[in-house]
């Protein structure tokens, strides 16, 4: 059962997906950017922004700061509350060549 987002950002809106991440969780927590743990604690966020530049169809889910975070092909961010477990998910929707 997917829960309605706590929080939602436009990830095109900051210089880099892991900048949105970082400041949608900092708003939900109500913490200064300068206070959250680094990104990279809990998923590799070169990574993350290589699969939104190069892959379409893609949606990533992932806990940091307490949080679970969604990451969807439109590179919205939902914060969608605290976290019931550590993980990442990840979803490719990938056409198969039609030849």
């Amino acid at each position: 059962m997917t829960r309605e987002p706590i929080l939602e950002v436009d990830g095109d809106q900051y210089r880099s997906i892991a900048e949105a991440v970082v400041r949608a969780a900092a708003a939900v927590r109500n913490d200064e950017v300068t206070e959250m743990r680094p990104l990279y604690h809990a998923i590799d966020s070169d990574a993350l922004e290589r699969l939104f530049t190069s892959t379409r169809g893609v949606s990533v889910a992932f806990e940091y700061a307490g949080l679970s975070i969604r990451v969807d092909s439109s590179k919205t961010v939902h914060v969608d509350g605290e976290a019931e477990s550590s993980s990442i998910d990840l979803d490719l929707d990938l056409d198969p060549d039609p030849m």
